[in-house]
Order: C-alpha cells, then sequence, then structure tokens
C-alpha cells in the first residue's frame, strides 16, 4: 500500500494517482517514512551493533584460546598428526564398522577439553553482557546453547582422556549433547517473561 502526499488516503501499490483526490502518487520516501526510518535505527541499529559486537568479541576470544592451546600444549603438531594416523576400522557389532583412534592421546584430548571449557565459560559471560544491553531473547537462548555445548564437550574430552569412556560413547554422548543444547534453547525462549506475556495477550484477545 501507499499512501497519498495530499490527502493521506491508502492507495493499492503501483497506481500513479490518488483513487481519492487524483494527484500523483509519489514513491519517493515520504517524510513520515524518513521519520520512522529514523526512529528504527533508533531504537535497534545500537542493538545490531552490539550484536555486531558480541559475535565478533565471541569469534576473538575462539582464535586466541586456539592461540593459547597451540602454545601451552606441547608438541600439539605431532600430537595432532599421531591421532589422524592413528584411525583404524573398529568393529561394533555385526557387519558394521567405525574409524576410531586405536591408541589414547591424552594431551591432545586435555588440550580440547580445556579450549572448550574456557570457551563456554566466555559464553557465559556474554551472556551477561546480553542481559546488561537488553539484547533479544532469541540471542540469549543461543548463547545459552553454545555454553552448554561448549562445556558439555570439554567433559566428555575430559572423560576421553581419563579412559572413562571410549570413542563410540563420547560419539554417542556428543549427539545427545546437541540435542539437550537444542531443547534448553527452546525450553529458554518458551519461559521467557516476553514470551510468556506475548501468548498471553494472544489468548486473552
Amino acid at each position: 500500500m501507499v499512501y497519498c502526499t495530499a490527502c493521506g488516503t491508502k492507495n493499492e501499490e503501483g497506481v500513479k494517482t490518488c483513487a481519492s483526490c487524483g494527484r500523483a502518487i509519489s514513491y519517493s520516501s515520504m517524510p513520515w517514512e524518513k521519520e520512522v526510518n529514523k526512529q528504527r535505527e533508533m531504537c535497534f541499529g545500537e542493538k545490531d551493533r552490539t550484536h555486531d559486537n558480541i559475535s565478533t568479541s565471541s569469534f576473538g576470544i575462539f582464535i586466541a584460546l586456539l592461540g593459547i592451546m597451540i602454545i601451552s600444549t606441547p608438541n600439539i603438531i605431532s600430537e595432532v598428526r599421531s591421532f589422524f594416523e592413528d584411525w583404524r576400522q573398529v568393529n561394533v557389532g555385526k557387519n558394521v564398522q567405525f574409524a576410531f583412534p586405536s591408541s589414547n592421546h591424552p594431551v591432545l584430548y586435555n588440550a580440547l577439553a580445556q579450549f572448550c571449557i574456557f570457551f563456554g565459560i566466555a559464553q557465559i559471560g556474554l551472556l551477561f553482557v546480553e542481559f546488561i544491553q537488553k539484547l533479544s531473547i532469541q540471542r540469549k537462548a543461543g548463547t545459552v546453547r553454545e555454553a552448554v555445548l561448549w562445556l558439555g564437550a570439554g567433559s566428555l574430552f575430559y572423560m576421553l582422556s581419563s579412559k572413562s569412556m571410549g570413542w563410540f560413547q563420547f560419539g554417542a554422548m556428543l549427539i545427545i549433547l546437541i540435542g539437550v543444547s537444542l531443547i534448553l534453547r527452546s525450553v529458554f525462549v518458551a519461559i521467557s517473561p516476553k514470551t510468556i506475556s506475548t501468548s498471553t495477550e494472544k489468548t486473552s484477545t
């Protein structure tokens, strides 16, 4: 729909003249549209920039932790090479085979566990920033999911390094962890005050 600048009548999109006063319809930005765009920028522009800054910070933390892991882990390159060279086909059932490392690699697993734990803690810190900045529920829920996923993955790598579980169990638990993190994200959105109030308003209407 488009509004006539002369009389304010609402007209169908694409018409050349106003159905009410006959004046030519201008499709350039109306003064009220400019004001709406200005208000939209004032309301949401800053939050969008904050969203981008938090995403950039998260990526920066990821890169920094990766560098720290490489520097602090002795012979990390050889450990990674040994890990991939160690993969073998293993029978896990009748006519079922999976590729797993044939031996334990505690140095690499511990490094990955520490990386995941610290990055998960960083996500919790970013979540506090998102609450302070009053970002969207969807954004906060995504950060909750990331925190749960990374912290859980760190715990699984610790158990893998201590031989508390094998690679088959590790893979299964990782799949479960991904599912749980997605469920928690949905629950976080569902129980948020804004979501509940919106649902209540729709019900009353």
